[in-house]
């Protein structure tokens, strides 16, 4: 892990040194926890677990590096695979280009109404009219278990696209409507299976994919510092349902003194061809 850690920090001060960076975030966190634990009668282990953290965020003019990994290791089991690198964070951004769009390229986190999770791809962010109306777009691949530093096979099979448009028609008002479609492959394997004469066969199953398809609206409205609304509605297009409906409200009685209503219904959160979903569920 040391050493992994290392050479991602010399990674970094090259970048730095090759753009002449104006502004450098960074930040290093360590920590260590450890346990004991009776896994067996009359056998006892001991786990030792340790993390390095490691922030980055490089400036330059319009242009910025942004990371955030982690290092891991278990130093007190005989199973451990050894030191892990996650990558949670790792893109490079354009900001403010001809004075409308922002792009960004690596891996990064979207939050755009329905659509919410870690691409391995592009994200996008156009703006008109003085910001009153924005365009948002994000396309890419999910990224592997653990956030390790690859990328997954199949994209085709394991991937999120989706987007978001909002506008804000008058002052203090602000209305979105979103979209997402994410994908997850599921893995294969073999299994007994009964043909038609009752024979038992080996076959090889083949899951569909995860599936989450969503569409959303959320509006709200700021009425002179006093009065605030906020409603949210999303359908599931795979479940054919409402996967959730939201209406929240604050009123400024005096500068001391506030009341706050709010009402959410929401559908469990359960991929489609999720073994889960052929449950009975309740919003």
């Amino acid at each position: 892990m040391q050493r992994t850690i290392s050479f991602t920090a010399l990674v970094v001060l090259l970048l730095v040194s090759t753009a002449l960076a104006q502004r450098i975030n960074g930040r290093f966190v360590t920590s260590m926890y450890a346990w004991q634990r009776d896994d067996a009668v009359g056998v006892q282990n001991t786990y030792v677990l340790g993390y390095q953290t490691v922030q980055f965020d490089i400036y330059q003019k319009n242009i910025s590096l942004h990371t955030y990994l982690q290092g891991f290791n278990d130093f007190g089991s005989l199973t451990s695979s050894g030191p892990e690198v996650r990558f949670y964070n790792l893109y490079l951004k354009a900001s403010n280009v001809a004075n409308a769009l922002d792009l960004s390229i690596g891996r990064q986190s979207v939050y755009a109404g329905v659509g919410s999770g870690t691409i391995d791809g592009l994200h996008s962010r156009l703006q008109f009219s003085d910001g009153k109306v924005v365009l948002v777009g994000y396309a890419g691949a999910v990224p592997p278990l653990y956030q390790k530093a690859a990328v997954v096979k199949n994209i085709y099979k394991n991937f999120m696209v989706g987007g978001q448009f909002i506008t804000s028609p008058f002052v203090g008002s602000r209305f979105g409507v979103s979209f997402t479609n994410r994908r997850i492959e599921q893995p294969s394997y073999f299994a007994i299976r009964r043909d038609s004469l009752n024979n038992a066969l080996g076959t090889f199953i083949t899951p569909d994919a995860y599936s989450d398809q969503l569409v959303g609206i959320d509006a709200s409205y700021r009425a002179s510092g006093s009065v605030s609304i906020y409603g949210r509605y999303e359908y599931d297009l795979n479940y054919k349902q409402i996967a959730r409906w939201q209406i929240f409200s604050r009123v400024s009685i005096t500068d001391e003194l506030a009341l706050t209503g709010e009402y959410i219904r929401r559908s469990p959160r359960i991929p489609f061809h999720s073994y889960f979903s052929i449950f009975p569920r309740n919003s």
